[in-house]
């Protein structure tokens, strides 16, 4: 928890992976066969951020540059915008949906990992917004 955040509030900023009390000693959260899928998918989410981050911070360095680009344009907080961007992919997946599933699948998949991307994206600006000016 950041020293400028009420400690009476349920919701914690923690600069490392929260994870729920009831998950901590859960024998499931140990076992490779359920976390093993999950870690392979936080993987390539990790490849795909930076990927996309070279492709999309115009070759500044500066993380996260082209949302909060974007944000500032759209005269909205940098995590305003990425979330309105995550209803936006939302609203794509009801479109893939209709598709015939080998299409649908894989339309599913990149929207998805795109999503939570996005997500964590956002609560990354979150984190930022709340610690003070970017």
């Amino acid at each position: 928890m950041t020293t400028d955040q009420n400690p009476d509030s349920p919701y914690t900023i923690n600069q490392t992976a929260h994870i729920p009390p009831s998950a901590q000693h859960s024998p499931s959260a140990q076992d490779p066969a359920f976390v093993s899928p999950v870690l392979t998918l936080l993987e390539r989410l990790k490849v795909l951020h930076l990927n996309k981050s070279r492709a999309y911070n115009g070759g500044t360095g500066a993380p996260l540059r082209n949302y909060k680009v974007a944000a500032g344009k759209a005269g909205v907080e940098p995590w305003r915008y990425t979330l309105m961007r995550v209803f936006e992919k939302q609203e794509r997946i009801t479109h893939i949906l209709r598709l015939p599933e080998p299409e649908m699948l894989a339309g599913l998949v990149e929207e998805l990992q795109d999503t939570a991307l996005i997500d964590l994206i956002t609560i990354a600006l979150i984190e930022q917004h709340q610690r003070g000016p970017f």
